[in-house]
């Protein structure tokens, strides 16, 4: 808002005046009397009220959650809780710490609407953070440098900064991988996945980045697993994800440090273990039928369904029935257009299948994300849908170990610049991985073979552990292993049912003989 509109506001505004001396303050109470103005519509709410001469504001994706939030606001502001008490105590840590940090603010006018650019230089080490409000990217950068800064002590962060921090953590990482590439800094979507310990987001580690919006034309198929399906930014970092699961459970067989421990026969997370998906973006698919940038008139009868992605292209298609089902897998198997499952069906499948997928299901209890984290704008109740609440009333009973995982979800406004079209490459990284990779997504493979994260790489990951745990050295066929796990498979035969008795269409495999292959 420009200040010439804030000052209008601020004398057309209806003033409150707020006594405390003989009152109990309470939310309930401020909002018998408060008078609240909507300044911004769908579809992301910003409501206002003027208090003892002050205006407040306060945001939500619903006139209700703005105005709870301006609410809040005041009686923070009233008790002497000011909202930004992280930011002041994180940034008189870093004075205190660091007298010489040095800050740049630059404001890049390159991009619509223009943004901050805060830059904090600690000696050789230097923190950056992007944000459309300068004070917004200042904190976001000291928080960086805190938690960047070895030794630095980690202040307190309250739970409605802990989804921005998040998100800002990885693309800090993102931005540091890719400091001296910039040929492949373009980007439309990028996606992590941060651990933290025992519910402290400072407690953190960011395992796995990636970035990608295409998947390979049915041309390149590959039947050996040498070839990357899909390389839409959220799927590769879960598979980012898998290789790390693979990583530490090694660590785990050599009484090294690790996320993992015995549990019978099977290995399981440590307590207060957690995950944190973040995506720059709504996922494709269901999720984004109701997006803000594709608007709200679709039929109801669209509304939930399974949808897949077409190859090279961005958009998706609703699998309509069976028979639309068995001639796509023809097609497929015959070389022509490839159809893969969009975004929301995947993370929707594990929220109830796990993160750790068929073969490691054969060693991990199944493993669920903690916390979903988007930086784009849209509907709660959307995403809710999208991500499990399609299947809640059709999903029978499942084997044990498995359930109807309901993550916790938070939504942020976008702070990337905007790409029309992303770009023909894809970048992933794992932790533990000394470099980044690049992958071409026309092969869906990097200039030097098959990728770290490929289904051919994974499963010689899969076999060296087996023969660790199990003892076993014989050949065996990738298909023999993704189907070895019983309670897995018959969690996904009851997934696939609860989506079918829901009407939502059929789920569409890739060609069995995609599977059929061995080392």
């Amino acid at each position: 808002m420009s200040e010439a509109n804030e000052i209008k506001l601020k004398e057309e505004l209806e003033n409150v005046q707020v006594d405390l001396k003989n009152r109990q303050i309470c939310a309930n109470y401020l909002k018998s009397f408060l008078k609240y103005t909507l300044v911004q519509d769908a579809p992301f709410f910003k409501m206002a009220v003027k208090v003892n001469d002050k205006v407040y504001y306060g945001e939500g994706e619903s006139k209700t959650k703005a105005r709870n939030d301006v609410t809040e606001n005041v009686l923070k502001s009233l008790t002497g809780q000011s909202k930004d008490s992280d930011f002041s105590k994180a940034v008189f840590f870093l004075n205190k710490l660091y007298p010489n940090a040095v800050y740049t603010c630059t404001e890049l006018t390159n991009v619509v609407p223009s943004q901050f650019k805060v830059t904090i230089r600690v000696g050789e080490e230097k923190f950056t953070a992007i944000d459309p409000s300068k004070k917004k990217a200042k904190k976001a950068a000291t928080f960086s440098a805190l938690t960047g800064l070895q030794n630095s002590p980690k202040p307190e962060i309250g739970v409605s900064g802990k989804a921005d921090f998040l998100r800002k953590i990885v693309e800090d990482k993102i931005e540091k991988l890719l400091v001296n590439d910039s040929e492949h800094w373009k980007r439309k979507v990028t996606s992590g996945i941060v651990m933290t310990r025992k519910g402290n987001v400072l407690d953190y580690c960011v395992i796995a980045v990636a970035t990608g919006t295409r998947c390979i034309s049915g041309k390149n198929l590959s039947y050996s697993g040498a070839n990357l399906n899909d390389m839409h930014a959220e799927i590769l970092s879960r598979r980012c994800l898998i290789k790390y699961f693979y990583d530490e459970l090694e660590h785990c067989l050599e009484g090294k440090d690790s996320i993992f421990m015995q549990n019978g026969r099977k290995f399981t997370l440590k307590d207060g273990i957690e995950f944190h998906l973040y995506v720059n973006t709504t996922p494709c698919g269901d999720a984004r039928v109701f997006s803000p940038d594709i608007g709200n008139t679709s039929p109801k009868k669209n509304y939930g369904l399974l949808r897949t992605k077409i190859e090279a292209g961005e958009g998706t298609h609703p699998t309509k029935n069976k028979t639309f089902a068995i001639q796509t897998v023809e097609k497929i198997s015959q070389g022509q257009r490839l159809l893969t499952m969009s975004c929301s069906d995947k993370i929707c499948r594990w929220n109830v299948l796990g993160l750790q997928g068929g073969l490691l299901a054969n060693f991990l209890e199944p493993i669920y994300l903690q916390s979903i984290i988007l930086g784009n704008v849209i509907h709660e109740s959307h995403l809710q849908r999208a991500l499990y609440g399609r299947i809640k009333d059709t999903l029978q009973t499942l084997p044990s170990r498995y359930r109807l995982n309901i993550p916790s979800m938070f939504f942020l406004p976008s702070t990337d610049p905007k790409v029309t079209n992303g770009p023909s490459f894809a970048i992933t990284w794992s932790r533990y991985d000394r470099s980044y990779e690049i992958i071409n997504t026309r092969t869906g493979q990097t200039d030097l073979g098959p990728s770290r994260f490929s289904k051919q790489e994974l499963f010689k990951r899969f076999v060296n552990l087996s023969e660790k745990i199990w003892g076993q050295s014989q050949q065996i066929l990738y298909i023999k292993a993704k189907y070895a796990d019983l309670e897995y498979n018959t969690a996904k035969k009851i997934l696939n049912e609860a989506f079918e008795n829901a009407g939502l269409g059929n789920w569409i495999s890739k060609p069995v003989k995609q599977d059929m292959f061995t080392l």
